[in-house]
C-alpha cells in the first residue's frame, strides 16, 4: 500500500487528463458521472445527489452548476 498526498484540484486534474468522467461537486467530493443515479434539490439551494451504490453525496450550491453543465 501507497499513500499519496495531493490536492482534490490536482486528482481532478489527472483524472480528467485520464479520460476519466468525473465531476467535482463540492469541496470534499468528486464523483464518476457514471455512478450518480438520481439528483435532488436540497436546502438552501443546494443539492444531493444519489449514487448507484446507495451512497448519498452533498451537492454544494459552488459546485452545482459544473453538474447542470455537464450533463
Amino acid at each position: 500500500m501507497h499513500l499519496a498526498r495531493m490536492t482534490l484540484k490536482a486528482l481532478e486534474d489527472q483524472l480528467e487528463a485520464a479520460g476519466a468522467e468525473t465531476v467535482r461537486v463540492h469541496r470534499s467530493w468528486l464523483v464518476s458521472r457514471n455512478a450518480i443515479a438520481e439528483i435532488r434539490p436540497g436546502s438552501s439551494g443546494d443539492q444531493q445527489i444519489k449514487l448507484s451504490s446507495g451512497l448519498h453525496v452533498p451537492v454544494s450550491r459552488r459546485y452545482k452548476n459544473r453538474l447542470a453543465l455537464d450533463d
